[in-house]
């Protein structure tokens, strides 16, 4: 936290943080600091040049948020139709 407050740019930081929120499951805000650095890392030319290992986590934490979704839906859909058979 203190890096980046240091330096808002320092994509080092941003994945770092992104790592351990993996760790504890915060999938969302993990994805926020890799979207980060995928925004800020550019190469002279423009183009995008994020890591394998930065692509590889946003989509695992993208995986694991439509996990939760999917559940999320389902969780609600089963207790409408339980309701309705009540």
């Amino acid at each position: 936290e203190e890096a980046i407050r240091l330096d808002p740019a320092m994509s080092k930081a941003y994945y770092r943080r992104a790592t351990a929120l993996i760790g504890l499951a915060e999938w969302k805000r993990a994805l926020n600091d890799l979207r980060r650095i995928s925004v800020t890392s550019t190469s002279s030319s423009g183009a995008a040049s994020v890591s394998p290992d930065v692509k590889q986590k946003i989509a695992l934490c993208e995986r694991e948020l439509q996990k939760l979704a999917f559940a999320r839906a389902i969780h609600v859909n089963t207790f409408a139709l339980t309701m309705r058979h009540l």
